[in-house]
């Protein structure tokens, strides 16, 4: 069975869950349940061994943590087993509970840029020899519907966006070679990345500001895309498709921007690097519902306002 993967909060506690059609299933709980079913003793306890409650750990897990997630699901969602979760609270339909952004508070955000070819055809250049780096902190990431912050003191000058296929890391690891990248993938979930982009000239400002980083709305583990270069992308502004792509006009593979990265960074699992976009892109406006989203992997949607 396919898994999405985020974290919602259930009793002030942030908690790994799967999404499934329109039903939201805690998977440490729904694991505990399937095992007390099986007369299993210490249940919760070998629960917790399993699938971790929390996404750090989830990500983190020396054990198949996939597997185990799938056979639960399979038990989950067989017929009868809905109601007997949701009466215990293991579970719940998708507009009962907030999916929050599959991030981790100490997560770092890594970009990506000039990475597609389309960046060096409209620029009329070369493609570049190596990828741009910089960073957003984890501070300005919002999940899945929730709101993008268009700055007041900024406003009407151009908020740009770009639909990014994102990696998720799950194993640390730093200066790793190409050949073992695919070791420290878990999995690859879809950034939006915002720029003020008519305010180069206030430095990182531009890039890293309040809200400028939706990401979501669940991760994919990586053995569920065949091919994260055979991937359609598109963002659409109120229904209206403005940007097209493919991801098998990156410019450089995956483990090559990976590995790069690891060379003056150590990565550590539910660190995220995003692989730029395709672009051209246009502005956004407040009052805006706009969506990214990569095929396989799903749609990132946020409504757009002006600071308050």
């Amino acid at each position: 069975m396919d898994l999405n993967i985020t974290q919602i909060t259930d009793s002030d506690n942030s908690r790994v869950v799967a999404v499934h059609n329109d039903t939201i299933y805690d998977l440490n709980k729904c694991c505990s349940e399937k095992l007390i079913a099986e007369n299993t003793s210490n249940a919760s306890s070998m629960a917790n061994t399993l699938i971790p409650s929390n996404l750090k750990d989830f990500l983190n897990s020396k054990i198949d943590v996939i597997n185990q997630s799938q056979k639960v699901m399979e038990w989950a969602t067989a017929k009868g087993i809905q109601k007997v979760l949701s009466d215990h609270q293991s579970s719940w339909k998708i507009a009962e509970k907030k999916l929050e952004s599959p991030i981790i508070s100490s997560s770092k955000i890594i970009m990506i840029g000039d990475t597609y070819i389309s960046h060096a055809d409209r620029a009329g250049i070369s493609p570049p020899d190596r990828p741009g780096i910089f960073f957003k902190m984890s501070q300005v990431v919002i999940g899945n519907n929730d709101w993008i912050i268009y700055p007041k003191n900024y406003y009407p000058q151009p908020l740009k966006f770009d639909t990014e296929l994102a990696v998720v890391i799950g194993k640390s690891g730093m200066s790793i070679p190409e050949d073992q990248i695919q070791d420290h993938i878990w999995g690859y979930t879809i950034c939006n990345d915002l720029t003020l982009s008519g305010a180069k000239d206030l430095g990182p400002r531009y890039k890293c500001f309040e809200t400028s980083a939706p990401i979501g709305p669940w991760i994919v583990p990586k053995a569920q895309l065949k091919n994260p270069l055979d991937l359609h992308m598109e963002f659409r502004i109120n229904g209206k498709t403005v940007q097209e792509g493919h991801t098998s006009n990156l410019i450089f593979s995956i483990e090559s921007i990976i590995s790069e990265v690891s060379e003056y960074h150590k990565l550590s699992p539910g660190d995220i690097i995003s692989l730029g976009g395709p672009g051209p892109t246009t502005s956004l406006n407040p009052g805006d519902i706009v969506e990214a989203e990569i095929e396989s992997i799903g749609i990132l949607s946020n409504p757009v306002k002006l600071e308050d």
